[in-house]
């Protein structure tokens, strides 16, 4: 069954990751908050949320142990001095290129056995199937 198939994935998956990261950030969420933060700086708490899988308030909590930890930081933006901007500390831009290297090496891990056709092939399959769950009309939480 599929929904068993992606509990597998989930759960085992992000255990096998955290192992990875554990040595540079700890745990996957950190790691996410670092990569969506050098790609898209400034990057707000829904779009955080959603790709977190959790609501506003633990994301909230991570983020504030992550800047006390010294990889981010909250800076009021000149346009609009009414929100925070997240942006990555110089520790923060440091590590993205080690955590990079760590879940390319877990994704290795992942496909090991398959072959590049099948990887493209479970890549293309894999999109149809998350545009067919993933309901785009879903404001973010």
């Amino acid at each position: 069954m599929l929904i068993c198939d992606l509990s597998i994935l989930h759960r085992y998956g992000k255990r096998k990751l955290d192992d990875k990261l554990r040595p540079l950030i700890r745990t996957w969420r950190k790691a996410v908050v670092l990569l969506v933060l050098d790609k898209t700086p400034g990057a707000e708490l829904p779009l955080l949320s959603q790709m977190l899988q959790t609501d506003k308030g633990n994301v909230s909590r991570l983020l504030s142990r992550m800047e006390q930890d010294g990889l981010l930081l909250r800076q009021v933006p000149e346009q609009d001095g009414r929100r925070k901007e997240l942006l990555l500390s110089e520790r923060g831009r440091a590590l993205v290129p080690r955590v990079n290297d760590a879940m390319d090496s877990w994704e290795r891990e992942c496909f090991s056995g398959l072959t590049p056709e099948q990887i493209e092939t479970y890549t293309h399959l894999n999109k149809i199937i998350m545009a067919n769950v993933y309901d785009t009309s879903e404001s973010f939480r």
